[in-house]
């Protein structure tokens, strides 16, 4: 059995036992599942890798990073999806309620 230390290989990152090609789905899945149960961690078994990637994109548009970095950052090929994030953080909310404010005021 190799080690982390072991892994030199750019192209994936977790890469299978053999080091031959990425993790299959299900070992990550599998994998992630039981760190949430360990951890004891809300969401229970609803919680999924895809739930950490939303958390990193949500985390990093409340840090008003860029939204072309975070396109990158997600692989993303369309700037469209990556704007789907940004429903979700605080800043988001709050730079609205003061648009819609501003917006209302005269009413």
């Amino acid at each position: 059995m190799w080690s982390a230390q072991d892994h030199r290989d750019r192209r994936w990152l977790f890469p299978n036992g053999w080091r031959t090609g990425p993790v299959a789905t299900h070992v990550l899945a599998r994998s992630f599942a039981d760190a949430v149960k360990a951890a004891d961690l809300p969401g229970g078994p609803r919680a999924t890798p895809h739930t950490l990637r939303h958390a990193y994109a949500t985390r990093l548009f409340e840090r008003k990073v860029d939204t072309r970095v975070v396109q990158v950052l997600l692989g993303h090929e369309s700037i469209a999806t990556t704007t789907i994030y940004t429903h979700l953080t605080e800043p988001t909310r709050v730079s609205l309620r003061k648009l819609l404010d501003k917006v209302m005021s005269g009413f």
